[in-house]
């Protein structure tokens, strides 16, 4: 019949393919609230720079702030809502 009941993707990225391709269809669709799986982002340094070890540190301290703040929880509250989504214009360039 063409048609499916489950589809994996990643949250965000399955929203903005449905408001790109199926923007008649996009408020039917939802997400379970249960995820198949938790992905975790990493930041890396060369081991053979001299200066990596540095920058992990700062970079850890900023990344505590910025989640200490709120800024970090309020970046992911706007993509959940749709905020980074391009215009037709910019899409367009």
């Amino acid at each position: 019949m063409g048609r499916i009941d489950a589809f994996a993707e990643e949250k965000s990225v399955g929203y903005h393919i449905l408001a790109g391709q199926l923007p008649t269809i996009k408020n039917a669709i939802v997400h379970h609230p249960r995820p198949l799986l938790i992905n975790k982002s990493f930041v890396m340094f060369p081991k053979n720079n001299e200066y990596s070890k540095q920058w992990l540190e700062i970079f850890n301290q900023q990344l505590l702030k910025f989640k200490q703040n709120g800024r970090y929880q309020t970046y992911f509250d706007a993509l959940d809502n749709g905020a980074y989504q391009p215009t037709n214009s910019a899409l367009a360039d």
